[in-house]
C-alpha cells in the first residue's frame, strides 16, 4: 500500500512539472528492512542468569573478617601485671641480750612428782538402779526351767486351759506384756493361782505353788482329762 501511494505521489509532481508520468518507468521503492525481533528464549535465559545472579548476591554467606577472628584472641589475652617493685627490708633491730639466769635457781625447772594412778570406780546411775528395780523379774536361772508337758500328769491337770490372746515381747523389760484368758500380764502378775514369773521371745514362764514351767505362745495349753 505504501509503494502505490508513493508511485502516485510521484506522478503528481511529475504532472505539475509538466511531464507526462511514465508508468512503465520502474520506481524505486524505499524499502527499510524490518528490524530483527530478539527471540522470547534469549529474554528467558537472560531473567534466569540476572536471577541466578542475584540469589548469589542475596545468599552469599558473609566473609569473616580477621578482626573478628581476632578478637576472642585479645579477649582472651591476659594483660600480666607490672612486677611490683619490692621495698627493701627494714633493718632489724637487735635487741640487747639479757642475762640469763641459772637455770638451776629457777622454780620452773623443778619437775613436779609423779602422780600416782588410781583406779577408776564405776558407779551405775539412780535410773539403772531404778530401772532395775522395776523390772520385776527375777534374774535369770542358770538352769532349764521344763516345759509344762515335761511335768507329772497330775501337775499338768492342776494347770487350768490357757488362752494366748497376745504375746508382745521387746528389748525392753518394761515393755513386754501378754494377755492370758483376757487377762492384761506383765511379769510379776498373776491369774487364777498362776504366777508370770518371766515373758520369753518363745513364750512365758510360769509358776504354780513355786513349781515353775514354761509354756510357748504358738498354741494353747489345754489340761489333760
Amino acid at each position: 500500500m505504501s509503494y502505490i501511494l508513493e508511485a502516485l505521489r510521484k506522478s503528481e509532481r511529475e504532472r505539475h512539472q509538466g511531464r507526462v508520468p511514465d508508468f512503465h518507468q520502474q520506481v524505486q521503492m524505499i524499502h527499510q528492512p524490518r528490524r530483527k525481533s530478539v527471540p522470547a528464549v534469549v529474554w528467558l535465559a537472560l531473567a534466569l542468569v540476572f536471577n541466578g545472579v542475584v540469589m548469589a548476591v542475596v545468599f552469599r554467606p558473609a566473609p569473616v573478617a580477621d578482626g573478628a577472628v581476632s578478637a576472642p584472641e585479645r579477649m582472651a589475652t591476659v594483660v600480666a601485671p607490672a612486677p611490683q617493685t619490692q621495698a627493701a627490708p627494714a633493718p632489724e633491730t637487735v635487741a640487747p641480750a639479757r642475762p640469763t639466769k641459772n637455770i638451776e635457781d629457777s622454780p620452773a625447772a623443778v619437775a613436779p612428782p609423779p602422780r600416782s594412778e588410781r583406779p577408776t570406780v564405776i558407779v551405775p546411775s539412780a535410773r539403772a538402779r531404778a530401772s532395775a528395780a522395776q523390772g520385776g523379774e527375777p534374774p535369770a536361772s542358770p538352769q532349764r526351767v521344763p516345759h509344762l508337758v515335761e511335768l507329772p500328769l497330775s501337775f499338768q491337770r492342776s494347770v487350768p486351759d490357757l488362752v494366748f490372746n497376745s504375746h508382745v515381747y521387746a528389748s525392753d523389760p518394761l515393755a513386754r506384756r501378754v494377755m492370758i484368758n483376757d487377762h492384761y500380764l506383765r511379769a510379776g502378775d498373776a491369774f487364777s493361782g498362776i504366777r508370770v514369773d518371766r515373758i520369753t521371745e518363745e513364750g512365758v514362764e510360769l509358776s504354780k505353788n513355786g513349781k515353775r514351767f514354761r509354756v510357748g505362745v504358738v498354741r494353747d495349753w489345754i489340761a489333760p482329762r
